[in-house]
């Protein structure tokens, strides 16, 4: 699980660079108006959160499929919860350009979810047999 946990955390970074690279550019050359101070936040937040639930995530399916279900529904109320605390309290702290925020928080939350998914199968398939096997048991 060590080992899986890195891979994710390896991969995580490269997206979050990635993302950043692109959306920092563009908030500092042509949406440069829309420039948000929460921005470099989203970051840490998502990596964060993502980090967690895919931990939680990859104990679950070294279970059973009932316990693996109910941590991934638990894993998406927690991304859930969390994005929307961050989402409030960011602009309960700074109102200017929300638009904008809320905007880039939907598109880094849809990224950061369909990374996880792709991760999270990945995983899943990978690990097929070894996973059939203790469910037998």
């Amino acid at each position: 699980m060590k080992l899986e946990l890195k891979k994710f955390t390896y991969k995580l970074i490269l997206l979050s660079i990635t993302l950043l690279i692109v959306s920092g550019t563009m908030f500092f050359t042509i949406l440069e108006k829309y420039y948000f101070s929460a921005f470099p936040f989203s970051f840490i937040v998502f990596i964060i959160v993502s980090l967690y639930s895919h931990y939680i995530l990859l104990k679950a399916a070294k279970n059973n499929q009932t316990q693996f279900n109910t941590a991934f529904m638990l894993s998406f109320i927690l991304k859930i919860f969390a994005y929307s605390l961050f989402v409030g309290v960011s602009l309960f702290l700074d109102k200017t350009n929300y638009i904008a925020f809320i905007i880039t928080t939907m598109g880094f939350y849809i990224v950061y979810t369909v990374f996880d998914v792709v991760q999270i199968l990945a995983y899943i398939n990978k690990n097929k047999n070894d996973i059939e096997i203790k469910i037998q048991s």
